[in-house]
């Protein structure tokens, strides 16, 4: 059973690395083509591949799942073309115990997708994102300026530095306790003090509305006390898809905190968690299929196969994420019935193979 293991895991590790280089090649091309678009003055074509490349990690962590299953049917091809799989069941090797010779790999390559998704895609996405704002100019950024809430103020910050320890264009509107307009602050920037949630304004105009009159004060530098540290404030500049699981974590719980919307965090969170799981009920989808339908298919064909399965089911998550919000139900069904719709389909027909 070894030697086994051994064949079927190699002709399946070897699969996913071929269809995982041919998808993202084709990935990387049309990602070179959009952002050539952007190219100006500030921005060169250099700067424009440097982004490319910064964050392509990003977009190979979303393809395991789906090289995952172009592996499980090229590999399991390969052996049913050759008949080999037959000589395997012909010696009474079952469809489950090759399907348990394909897991084991999978196991592996759900450790490197995991390594990927949570160590290395999420820094290299943000230098990515960075330096490609600060060469397209901070204010031309899609995102430079938010909005964020922080106790009893509505912020709006206009740019992030990398290390989320400096602001640029900060506008405080300050509340009340009954909810009333109190005062509005802006500074030119705010770099972190030493102290928890401690940030020093430079630059700072205030206005105070009192019941007699306005008043308009000036300062050098002013303390700021806020709930928003330098690392939500990292996690708050890039997409919830290119987060790690623990920044999508800790900023899932302050914006459940301050009372806000955290639900494509906590969509983006479960995907996460959930993704290894995913990857192995696309793979054992493709171990069925090989023994089922596709049992006498050619190679090209179950390619074809694998390519849409896989498209389909990226268009069903997708078209359900939001569908899932906007009708108020937990981002967890959201990330949990494409993983069971997979499996289902997977043992369903693993289970009719003779």
């Amino acid at each position: 059973m070894i030697k086994l293991d051994r064949l079927i895991a190699g002709r399946m590790i070897f699969a996913f690395f071929i269809v995982l280089a041919v998808v993202g090649a084709v990935d990387f091309v049309f990602a070179i083509v959009d952002e050539l678009g952007d190219v100006g003055n500030k921005y060169s074509v250099a700067n424009a591949l440097l982004y490319i490349t910064l964050t392509f990690p990003s977009r190979v962590y979303e393809l395991v799942p789906f090289a995952a299953l172009g592996g499980a049917l090229l590999g399991l091809g390969s052996l049913a073309s050759s008949n080999e799989l037959v000589v395997m069941q012909a010696s009474g090797v079952s469809a489950w115990r090759i399907f348990w010779s394909v897991a084991k790999p999978t196991f592996v390559l759900m450790i490197i997708g995991f390594i990927l998704g949570e160590y290395v895609a999420p820094p290299l996405d943000k230098i990515g994102h960075d330096e490609r704002a600060e060469r397209r100019g901070r204010l031309g950024d899609e995102r430079a300026g938010f909005w964020q809430k922080s106790g009893n103020e509505f912020v709006y910050i206009d740019g992030v530095a990398s290390d989320g320890k400096t602001l640029y264009s900060i506008k405080r509107y300050v509340l009340d306790d009954e909810g009333f307009f109190r005062s509005y602050v802006t500074a030119s920037r705010a770099d972190y003090g030493n102290e928890v949630d401690d940030w020093i304004l430079t630059g700072v105009r205030e206005t105070e509305l009192n019941s007699n009159a306005i008043q308009t004060i000036e300062h050098s530098r002013l303390s700021w006390k806020s709930g928003l540290s330098p690392n939500l404030l990292q996690v708050l500049s890039q997409d919830p898809d290119a987060q790690s699981i623990s920044g999508l974590f800790r900023f899932s719980q302050f914006l459940d905190r301050e009372g806000l919307e955290s639900s494509s965090y906590y969509l983006a969170l479960w995907k996460k968690i959930f993704q290894p799981f995913m990857t192995l009920a696309l793979v054992l989808l493709g171990v069925s299929s090989v023994f089922g339908p596709l049992r006498e298919a050619t190679t090209g064909y179950r390619v074809f196969v694998g390519l849409t399965a896989g498209l389909l089911f990226t268009i069903f998550q997708r078209v359900l994420e939001p569908t899932i919000i906007l009708f108020g139900l937990s981002p967890l069904i959201a990330a949990l019935f494409p993983v069971f719709l997979a499996s289902g389909l997977g043992l369903f027909i693993l289970s009719r193979t003779r």
